[in-house]
C-alpha cells in the first residue's frame, strides 16, 4: 500500500468521523430547539391561566431574556484573551514543536523512500 493511500484514507477518517459528529450535533440542536419552544408554549399556557395572556408572554419573554443575558455572560467571560507582554515571548515555542513535527514528518518520509528503492 502505498503512502498515498494511507494518508487518503486517514484523512477521509478523520473527515468521515467529523461530518458523522456535526450531523449528530445538528440533529441535537433541532431537538432543543423543539424542547425550548415547547417549553415556553406551556409555561404560557399555565402563566395565561394566573395572570393573563399578555403577561404570560411577558414573563415567558423575560425568563428567556434573562437566560440569554446569563449564556453571553458565560461565552464573554471564557473567551480567549490577548496575551500579555511576557507570556508572548513564548510564541516562539509554538514555531519550535511545529519545527520537530515537521522534521519527524520529512524522516518518515525519507526513511520510506529510502526503504522503497532497496534493491532486492
Amino acid at each position: 500500500m502505498r503512502l498515498e493511500h494511507i494518508v487518503s484514507l486517514a484523512v477521509s477518517q478523520m473527515f468521515g468521523r467529523l461530518i458523522r459528529r456535526a450531523a449528530v450535533y445538528a440533529v441535537a440542536a433541532v431537538f432543543v430547539l423543539a424542547v425550548i419552544y415547547e417549553l415556553s408554549a406551556a409555561g404560557t399556557v399555565a402563566l395565561s391561566d394566573i395572570y393573563g395572556p399578555v403577561y404570560a408572554r411577558l414573563i415567558v419573554a423575560g425568563i428567556d431574556a434573562v437566560i440569554v443575558l446569563l449564556l453571553a455572560t458565560i461565552l464573554f467571560a471564557t473567551r480567549a484573551r490577548s496575551t500579555p507582554a511576557g507570556i508572548a515571548a513564548s510564541a516562539p515555542l509554538k514555531g519550535l514543536t511545529d519545527a520537530r513535527i515537521a522534521m519527524l514528518i520529512e524522516s518518515a518520509m525519507l526513511g520510506y523512500s529510502l526503504g522503497r528503492n532497496k534493491q532486492r
